[in-house]
């Protein structure tokens, strides 16, 4: 998927940067795991812009590299402003030694968590699919 246009449409009056995935190109391997696609990927990222506040967009299986290298930028104590996921998918989320790298495995949304402390509302863009009729910082069934 091509997310120039809509990188173009964002309105966010900076430049927007793509990234393509290593071992698409023929001779090229793919990384192993996501934690090593994410790792090459903030390398780019930190040649091109060295300082934050970085926006991340990612799209399928794109979209949970993405996460996890906004996760490695945060872990730096790097400002990651954004996070867009289109289209992520369903994955199987593990809870089996899932916090064996300090994260919990989970589908909760960081903005109606009620451990939640940001100190600014959700960006609009989460705040679009936030529920009305739930006020912020409750739960639902799960």
């Amino acid at each position: 998927m091509n997310l120039r246009l809509l990188a173009r449409e964002s309105g966010a009056g900076r430049p927007s940067f793509g990234i393509q995935a290593h071992g698409i190109n023929a001779g090229e391997t793919p990384h192993p795991t996501i934690r090593e696609m994410a790792a090459a990927d903030v390398a780019e990222i930190l040649l091109i812009q060295p300082e934050g506040p970085y926006s991340l967009w990612g799209y399928s299986f794109g979209a949970r590299v993405a996460f996890e290298a906004a996760w490695q930028l945060k872990q730096s104590g790097r400002q990651v402003d954004h996070l867009l996921l289109i289209c992520p998918g369903n994955p199987k989320v593990r809870t089996d030694g899932a916090d064996r790298f300090g994260r919990e495995a989970t589908y909760r949304n960081p903005w109606t968590s009620p451990s939640c402390t940001r100190s600014s509302p959700a960006p609009p863009a989460v705040r679009r699919w936030m529920p009305a009729s739930r006020p912020r910082g409750t739960r639902t069934a799960s």
